[in-house]
């Protein structure tokens, strides 16, 4: 590898994007979503790597432009990315909306879809 230095973590992982309903709506009722780019060892690559810890994170996802924005999104919290591979069809979806369905005493209880693959 050169000069580079290694990284103190390498993760594998599923690359996941969760898409998450606007203003505490239901998906029916959302004028928008808001897309977030995640997976347990994407995570604590990103949780890692703010903390100045070397990772690199190495997936298989679709060679098209919503995967490609997430491996952005990696890279920019310092995540090394060179050993993601891409090709294939399927990109793992979450789908959350925040809405609350009870408030008791300053609890928050939130209804949340389940993962899904598309």
């Amino acid at each position: 590898m050169g000069n580079q230095k290694q990284p103190q973590l390498v993760a594998f992982g599923e690359l996941v994007l969760r898409l998450h309903s606007r203003n505490k709506m239901r998906f029916l009722q959302s004028q928008g979503y808001d897309a977030y780019y995640g997976g347990s060892e994407t995570n604590v690559c990103v949780l890692l790597s703010r903390l100045g810890i070397l990772t690199d994170y190495i997936s298989r996802i679709p060679n098209n432009d919503i995967a490609i924005a997430g491996v952005q999104q990696l890279r920019s919290h310092g995540v090394g990315t060179e050993n993601i591979i891409y090709g294939g069809d399927i990109l793992g979806l979450y789908l959350q909306s925040q809405v609350i369905l009870c408030v008791h005493q300053g609890l928050f209880m939130t209804d949340q879809l389940h993962p899904m693959q598309v």
